[in-house]
């Protein structure tokens, strides 16, 4: 018995010009073991990220209902804990 799914491989577009890693999509044909045991590490990741996510999306939506009129708020979203450049424009 074959499970069908796709996955998500990271694929490096040039190391020699240290170019940034990119995503492709594949299709994949395997047993359900291999799947699931794919797939486990994946989930404890997904539900600790998904949590986070939540308790975000709360906090962010109380401040919005109780901040006052002469308070500006600045967004920043840190995508996996990456760095940021500032930018020179709005």
């Amino acid at each position: 018995m074959q499970w069908q799914w796709y996955t998500m491989s990271v694929v490096r577009k040039d190391r020699a010009r240290n170019d940034n890693k990119c995503f492709k999509l594949e299709y994949m044909g395997t047993s359900p073991k291999f799947f699931l045991d794919y797939m486990k590490p994946k989930l404890t990741t997904f539900t600790e990220h998904n949590f986070f996510a939540r308790w975000k999306d709360i906090q962010f939506k109380d401040l919005l209902l109780t901040i006052p009129k002469d308070v500006m708020v600045f967004v920043i979203d840190f995508i996996e804990n990456y760095g940021f450049k500032v930018q020179n424009e709005v």
